[in-house]
């Protein structure tokens, strides 16, 4: 074949466009000098999707919803796991469906399962009460405040309930609170991760205000102090946030389709345990000082 013109242009067209494509390729992982890979768990859970920690037993629960997300298949499991990432209990209590946020109140866990609030006795690893709500489509996080009182997000309705003495109410909905995902109680504030922001509501009225704005999708939410937060984006990564300040994202996996789901954070060690869904572990980084 001749090298003529015609051949010599079409070569430096396709070079280019290499060029191009490699240069602006989305690395598979971004890991910046914040934090560092401290731990992972074995890949033996089941669609993990929460990691919750229990300072009184100094413990890890993990909620496995082993299937679909949003399929009552009975499927769906909790988990124990110790703070170095070993699986104490595969199938600690089993019997749920989808089984998502988690916290605890005296002495029990209370978790999330798509339409109803399920409740553990910790002590007994018996499930003590399940609390349908009506109307729900897909409850998400939970937080439990000092009277007891359960906050759990509906992602698909854009509205929070309260269930208090095993009673369920409306405690906020709005558009403003469309994809409303991860919760934290601060303050006497209830903190709410959204679609693209971080909305405050106080525990009396309810009412959602701007709290931080363009922070992405908020799946996991956790507290730094000094009115620092990490959250966590499904797709896979990571980020630390605050009112007035930019996003800085310290971790990103989405290019290896590892996610971070609802994320928790161990008091006084800097670590971040991160549920990578589809992927099967925990996986805990370590914020340097």
């Amino acid at each position: 074949m001749s090298f003529n013109k015609y051949t010599l242009r079409i070569s430096l067209l396709m070079l280019t466009v290499f060029l191009f494509s490699n240069c602006h390729r989305k690395p598979a992982t971004f890991l910046s000098n914040e934090i560092k890979l401290s731990w992972l768990s074995s890949p033996s859970l089941n669609t993990p999707e929460s990691v919750l920690y229990d300072e009184a037993r100094h413990q890890l629960y993990v909620s496995n919803i082993n299937g679909d997300p949003s399929k009552k298949d009975g499927h769906g499991y909790i988990s124990i796991l110790d703070t170095n990432g070993n699986i104490k209990v595969q199938n600690w209590v089993d019997g749920l469906d989808a089984p998502k946020g988690m916290a605890i109140s005296s002495g029990h866990l209370f978790v999330s399962d798509i339409t109803e609030i399920v409740e553990i006795d910790i002590e007994s690893a018996k499930i003590s009460g399940r609390y349908a709500i009506p109307g729900a489509e897909f409850l998400n996080d939970l937080a439990a405040d000092d009277s007891g009182n359960i906050y759990v997000t509906d992602s698909k309705k854009a509205c929070i309930y309260k269930l208090n003495k095993g009673k369920i109410s409306t405690f906020a909905s709005g558009p403003e609170l469309d994809g409303c995902n991860g919760l934290l109680l601060e303050n006497q504030y209830l903190l709410i991760g959204a679609a693209n922001s971080i909305l405050k509501a106080d525990l009396i009225s309810g009412k959602p205000v701007m709290y931080i704005d363009s922070t992405g999708p908020v799946d996991g939410l956790k507290g730094l102090g000094n009115n620092e937060y990490i959250i966590s984006d499904w797709a896979g990564a990571i980020s630390r946030v605050g009112p007035g300040k930019a996003k800085v994202v310290l971790l990103d996996k989405s290019g290896e389709k590892i996610n971070a789901a609802d994320i928790e954070m161990l008091p006084g060690s800097g670590l971040i345990l991160v549920p990578t869904f589809f992927d099967n572990r925990i996986m805990a980084y370590k914020l340097n000082p």
